[in-house]
């Protein structure tokens, strides 16, 4: 079942995302939102999957250190992402 929401558009091009699609996508401010356009005129809007900042928030995953490996830091994102998944399934 497709659910429809509706917002209207201010002059500065910003929309409000409805609170119920906010929290069950976990979407909080500064959040990077994707924005796919279709060729029949259809607009996807979907919560990107982690942000910058949420990276290197992952980096309390790794004490006693400078900084992450690369490995460390694909680790990392697996597992919020896998987090996120989880929570919205």
């Amino acid at each position: 079942m497709i659910s429809t929401f509706q917002s209207p558009v201010t002059q500065k091009g910003q929309v409000t995302i409805p609170l119920f699609i906010r929290k069950k996508f976990n979407i909080k401010p500064n959040s990077k939102i994707i924005f796919e356009v279709s060729t029949n005129k259809e607009i996807l809007i979907k919560p990107s999957i982690l942000t910058i900042s949420e990276v290197f928030k992952q980096r309390k995953l790794v004490k006693n250190k400078k900084g992450c490996t690369d490995q460390e830091i694909k680790n990392a994102l697996a597992e919020e992402k896998n987090k996120k998944w989880l929570k919205n399934n």
